[in-house]
């Protein structure tokens, strides 16, 4: 149970830059202090981990293997190539 009460007791923060008078009290636009739990941090940086690894995989996984079996005959400026691109390009 101790160990419950440590992970879910609250934390002060606040919302603005740390004051320069250290005597003034640290509020913020609505003049109240803004609290979270242990738990929330926890799963804000668990969270922004996730995100990270999946960018990364996003970003640097393995590319696919395309591989093209049969290589038409057709000249790049032929007709035919020309409606082959459009209907495979559905424009």
């Amino acid at each position: 149970m101790a160990v419950r009460r440590v992970f879910l007791r609250q934390r002060t923060t606040s919302a603005w830059p740390v004051a320069s008078n250290p005597e003034l009290p640290l509020n913020n636009a609505a003049g109240l202090t803004m609290t979270h739990g242990t738990a929330y941090n926890v799963i804000s940086v668990v969270s922004i981990l996730v995100l990270g690894f999946l960018l990364f995989m996003a970003l640097f996984q393995p590319s696919l293997k395309y591989k093209i079996t049969a290589a038409t005959a057709e000249s790049l400026n032929s007709p035919d190539f020309f409606r082959m691109l459009e209907a495979l390009t559905d424009s």
